[in-house]
């Protein structure tokens, strides 16, 4: 483990230092984010950026490695100058415009041929009321059946996924470019699931998911557009059964719950996935 460590510190230093030659010799990696320029730090991008000195640009008219459709909201709308620029440069997440709980849901059970989403008017145990839209953060465990629904919420099962005393689990899993280097092993308190992990740490996705979750899982991403981005999943306790909840196409830093020396791990290892995705994108020139 700790020989694993080690190599991965060297390596992305190494992307570190390949990145300052770049820059001595006038063009280090540079990214555009389009339409929107991102205000907070606490994106994995803008953070990475600053860490292995990459250049973020939200200027079409720049030189850059790559672009992404970058717009924190749920619901996109497709954009002409993402179009064109597609035509002559990789363009991540230029098909994914729409990521609410609900087109979650379609596209998972596309893909797994089941899904979490319940009738509560019908259905009759616990259940989590949420809303459709992304980041709200606002889940709600409730007694079901219920006597009417309310707009703008979705309605899940209740997934046990306790497996600590008191902590509940969930696997978030960073998608780069139909690759998944590593995912995020994360446990929150029971009585505070829907809020910020204190327990996490980085594992391999295959000490956590099947050869035939791991293929599913990608092929959700081209359902829904996703290119870059991570998800949430959680997988029952009892049967098993792996479950996505959410997607994110702008994803953000949490190393809550992380040492000091694991929070340094993971920065090198987003930063060489983050890298090896430049690289295989500015080789391919598409």
């Amino acid at each position: 483990m700790k020989y694993h460590a080690v190599r991965i510190f060297i390596t992305a230093l190494w992307c570190k230092l390949l990145n300052s030659v770049r820059g001595l010799l006038g063009r280090p990696r540079c990214i555009l984010l389009y339409p929107e320029k991102p205000r907070f730090d606490s994106y994995v991008l803008l953070y990475m950026g600053r860490f292995f000195g990459w250049r973020i640009t939200n200027d079409v008219n720049d030189k850059y490695d790559l672009a992404i459709f970058w717009e924190a909201t749920t619901f996109r709308k497709a954009n002409d100058t993402i179009k064109e620029l597609s035509q002559k440069y990789p363009v991540l997440n230029q098909n994914c415009f729409d990521i609410s709980k609900q087109h979650v849901d379609t596209c998972f059970k596309k893909v797994f041929g089941y899904s979490p989403m319940v009738n509560p008017l019908t259905y009759t145990g616990l259940c989590v009321k949420k809303s459709d839209k992304n980041g709200a953060h606002d889940g709600k465990i409730i007694e079901c059946p219920i006597e009417k629904t309310e707009d703008g919420y979705v309605y899940q099962k209740l997934i046990d996924t306790e497996m600590e005393e008191k902590f509940v689990s969930e696997v978030r899993v960073p998608v780069f470019n139909k690759t998944i280097p590593f995912v995020y092993y994360k446990l929150s308190p029971i009585e505070d699931r829907f809020n910020i992990s204190v327990k996490g740490r980085v594992i391999p996705p295959q000490d956590h998911f099947s050869k035939d979750e791991l293929k599913k899982i990608l092929k959700f991403c081209e359902h829904i557009g996703m290119d870059y981005g991570e998800l949430d999943t959680l997988r029952d306790r009892h049967d098993g059964t792996l479950y996505i909840i959410d997607a994110n196409n702008t994803p953000c830093v949490n190393f809550t719950g992380f040492s000091v020396f694991q929070k340094l791990c993971t920065i090198l290892r987003v930063g060489k996935a983050l890298d090896q995705m430049l690289s295989s994108l500015a080789n391919s020139g598409k």
